[in-house]
C-alpha cells in the first residue's frame, strides 16, 4: 500500500481506506528508555508524545495514547527501561491492544544522540524491524522527524515526506518543558471514576503545580505550541483552577490541538467533574468521529455510561471498539464488565476468559475474571483464578484485597485478616489509592464479625479517609448488627 505523509501529522493517503467500523491497525508508541543523564531523560517522553500525537492525526489507524501506554506500565509494573526487553515489549503491545508497537532507546552526551528503535507485531510475537541512527542534540526536532518516517516506512509509506516539527513546536525549551508536565500528569487518570469529587487525585498538590509550572514555561517559550496549552489545561483542570482551564483549552483549540487527546480528554474530565454527564459525552462523540481510531476517548465513552449507569449504552460502545480493534484484552475485560452489570454473567465470564487468553499472566486481568465469578456467585472460581495470580505476582496488593474480599464472602474472616493485613504492607506500591480504602474495609468487616468492634471502628475510619465512599456492604451484612448498633457508626456518617 502506498501512503504518503504531508505537513502536521502522518497523513497516509491510501488506496483503500478502512471505514469506522472495519478492523483497521493500532498503533502504540512506548517511551524511549536512555542511561544518559537527568538532562537528557524528558527526550524519550518527549519523542514518544510527539509520534502519538502523529498517529492519532492519522484517519486510517488506531492510536494508542501516550497516556494509555503509561497506565499499563504502571498496572504491569513495567518500568520505561524494562520496555528494551523483547519479552516485556511483547507483553505490553499486548496490555494495550497493539498491532504495530515502536519502543527504544538513546545515549545523549552533548552535542550527539545516538537512537535505536525497534518495532514489534505483539499479536504474532515478532520483532518487525530494528534501525538506529545517529543525530545532533542541537537539532532534537530532526531526531523525532527520524523517528516518524522510520515508523511511516514501518506503517507501508514507500516515500515519506515528514516535515520536522509538524507536532506543534519548533522550540527545544518548549517542548522539553512541555514533556516534563505531560510526565507527570500522565499518572493521574481522567477516566469518568477519577472525575468523581469523592474519589482522591492520584498527583498531590504540588505535583500537580509543578506540572502546572512547566506548561507555563512552555507556552512562554512558544506560544502557538497547542500541546502545551492543552497540558495547562488539564493541569489547571485538576488544581480547581476552571475558568483558567477553558481559557487554555480554548487556547490549545484556537491554534488547531482541540480535537487531539490531551485537550479532549481535559474538556471531558471538567464537564465530568462539573457532574455534567452527557455534555462530557458530546466531547469524547465529536472526537471520535473525526478520528475513528481515537481509542482513549471510546474507552472513556463506554467507562462513563457504566459510570452512570446506562449499561446497555456502554455495551454498544465497547462491541464498536472491539469491531475497529478486535482481540484488544482491556475492551474484553470492559465487555465482561458491563454484561455483568447486565446480568448476562455466562458471557461475562466468557469475554474475560478470552482476555485472559490473550494475556495469561496480567494480574489486572485475572482479577477481572474473579470479579466476574463473584458477581456470578461463583467463589470457587474467583478463588482459584485469584491463587494463580497471587502466584505470578506475590508483590501485588490488589490480589490481596481481591481475594480477602472472597474469603470474606465465604465467611472465612481468620483468612481475611493477615491477606488485608498484607494488601496494606504492600500499600507503596498500590497503584490506585482505593486499594487500600478497601483493604480497611474487609478489615473493618472482618473485626466486625469476631466482635472486635474497636478495630472494626479504626478500620472503617481509615477506609473512608482512603477514599471509600460507599458503605453498602457493611450496611447489608448480617453480622455486623452490633456494630450497625454502635453509636460510633451513625456519628461515623457511613
Amino acid at each position: 500500500m502506498h501512503r504518503t505523509f504531508v505537513t502536521l501529522a502522518l497523513v497516509f493517503v491510501s488506496f483503500v481506506t478502512p471505514t469506522a467500523h472495519a478492523a483497521r491497525t493500532t498503533v502504540a508508541i512506548a517511551p524511549l528508555a536512555t542511561s544518559s543523564g537527568q538532562e537528557y531523560q524528558w527526550i524519550g517522553v518527549a519523542i514518544a508524545d510527539a509520534l502519538s500525537l502523529r498517529v492519532h492525526r492519522q484517519d486510517d489507524l488506531n492510536a494508542v495514547s501516550l497516556r494509555q501506554v503509561n497506565a499499563a506500565m504502571r498496572q504491569g509494573n513495567i518500568a520505561v527501561q524494562d520496555v528494551t526487553t523483547q519479552a516485556i515489549a511483547l507483553r505490553l503491545g499486548m496490555e494495550v491492544g497493539a498491532d504495530l508497537l515502536l519502543t527504544g532507546s538513546y545515549t545523549a552526551a552533548w552535542p550527539d544522540i545516538e537512537v535505536q528503535l525497534v518495532t514489534y507485531d505483539p499479536k504474532h510475537k515478532k520483532v518487525l524491524n530494528t534501525q538506529s541512527f545517529s543525530a545532533d542534540l542541537g537539532e532534537i526536532t530532526e531526531v523525532e522527524s527520524r523517528a516518524a518516517e522510520i515508523l511511516a516506512r514501518e506503517l507501508g509509506a514507500a516515500q515519506p515526506t515528514v516535515e520536522a516539527g509538524a507536532f506543534g513546536t519548533q522550540s527545544l525549551r518548549a517542548w522539553r518543558a512541555t514533556a516534563l508536565g505531560l510526565e507527570i500528569l500522565n499518572w493521574q487518570s481522567l477516566s469518568p471514576r477519577a472525575a468523581d469529587l469523592n474519589m482522591p487525585l492520584a498527583l498531590p498538590r504540588a505535583a500537580l503545580e509543578k506540572a502546572r509550572d512547566w506548561f507555563v514555561t512552555a507556552t512562554r517559550e512558544d506560544p502557538e505550541y497547542g500541546e502545551a496549552w492543552g497540558g495547562l489545561g488539564v493541569a489547571q483542570a485538576l488544581l480547581g483552577q476552571t475558568d483558567a482551564a477553558w481559557k487554555s483549552l480554548g487556547k490549545a483549540t484556537a491554534l488547531g490541538f482541540g480535537h487531539d487527546p490531551t485537550a479532549v480528554l481535559g474538556a471531558s474530565f471538567l464537564r465530568m467533574r462539573e457532574g455534567r454527564w452527557d455534555d462530557a459525552l458530546a466531547i469524547l462523540q465529536s472526537a471520535v468521529e473525526r478520528h475513528p481510531g481515537f481509542l482513549h476517548a471510546r474507552g472513556y465513552i463506554g467507562e462513563m455510561y457504566n459510570h452512570i449507569g446506562r449499561h446497555k449504552e456502554a455495551l454498544a460502545a465497547f462491541e464498536a471498539y472491539a469491531k475497529i480493534a478486535p482481540n484488544h484484552p482491556w475492551v474484553l475485560t470492559q465487555l465482561g464488565y458491563t454484561k455483568s452489570k447486565l446480568g448476562d454473567h455466562a458471557s461475562a465470564i466468557a469475554d474475560t476468559i478470552a482476555a485472559a487468553d490473550l494475556l495469561p499472566d496480567s494480574p489486572a486481568v485475572l482479577i477481572q475474571l474473579a470479579s466476574r465469578y463473584i458477581d456470578a456467585n461463583k467463589l470457587a472460581g474467583a478463588e482459584d483464578a485469584l491463587q494463580h495470580a497471587l502466584k505470578l505476582f506475590p508483590n501485588e496488593p490488589k490480589i490481596y484485597v481481591r481475594l480477602g474480599y472472597v474469603y470474606l464472602l465465604q465467611g472465612k474472616d481468620e483468612l481475611v485478616i493477615p491477606l488485608s493485613e498484607k494488601a496494606l504492607l504492600l500499600a507503596p506500591l498500590a497503584v490506585e489509592r482505593r486499594d487500600i480504602g478497601y483493604a480497611h474495609l474487609n478489615l473493618a468487616r472482618a473485626h466486625g464479625h469476631q466482635g472486635n468492634l474497636d478495630k472494626a471502628f479504626e478500620h472503617l475510619k481509615k477506609a473512608k479517609e482512603a477514599g471509600v465512599t460507599s458503605f453498602s456492604e457493611v450496611t447489608g451484612d448480617t453480622g455486623l448488627k452490633k456494630l450497625r448498633a454502635d453509636p460510633r457508626y451513625s456519628k461515623g456518617g457511613y
